[in-house]
């Protein structure tokens, strides 16, 4: 049993997904392979231990896949798995939930549009 899994299915949600950066990480995989290096590029606040921490953690829960090949250097790719893909509209809400936020407070909208443009296509894919 998972350490995550509660008798709340909002509770274990939060327990998988929850904290500073794992809907950081799993935003920036949407609908394209990443290598290591580039999430640290998009994700710049944070260490390499903890990316590689949160990494290992979403992998064991199943949300990603890590593919490492055996060359020099090492490279390793990071994918989202079919229930990693299926936060997808659970994702986007937020995005939404924010860009509404943004506007009621005349903040200037800042995100990356080719990351929300996959985001909303594997929404499409689901429906």
């Amino acid at each position: 049993m998972s350490k995550n899994l509660t008798t709340c299915a909002f509770t274990t949600t939060a327990n998988f997904i929850g904290g500073k950066y794992k809907l950081k990480i799993l935003y920036v995989l949407m609908g394209k392979t990443r290598r290591f290096g580039d999430l640290q590029e998009k994700l710049s606040n944070v260490s390499a231990k903890v990316l590689s921490q949160k990494l290992k953690e979403l992998e064991e829960d199943g949300f990603i896949s890590k593919t490492i090949y055996p060359v020099v250097p090492p490279k390793t790719d990071y994918n989202l798995t079919e229930r990693g893909q299926s936060l997808a509209p659970v994702i986007l809400a937020l995005y939404e939930w924010g860009t509404s936020y943004f506007k009621e407070i005349g903040q200037e909208e800042r995100c990356d549009m080719t990351e929300v443009g996959r985001l909303s296509n594997i929404v499409e894919k689901i429906k």
